[in-house]
């Protein structure tokens, strides 16, 4: 079993534990696929972020003193 479905297993229960009863298990998996992308796609851009820091920080960037005098 896919951590998709089971992800959409437990918002089809939340969801209906909220009372909310209009969206069916294919509503739920594209919501939870749409979530996983956008997190996918946030973990790559604070990857990014940070490899950009380590670049700057190394190359004395601000708030750098440079490597090895701290």
């Amino acid at each position: 079993m896919s951590i998709q479905i089971i992800i959409a297993a437990m918002l089809e229960r939340e969801l209906a534990a909220r009372g909310v009863q209009s969206l069916g298990h294919s509503d739920c998996m594209e919501i939870v696929e749409n979530l996983l992308g956008r997190l996918k796609d946030l973990d790559r851009e604070l990857a990014a972020r940070g490899a950009n820091q380590a670049v700057g920080s190394w190359r004395g960037g601000p708030g750098s003193e440079g490597p090895g005098t701290g």
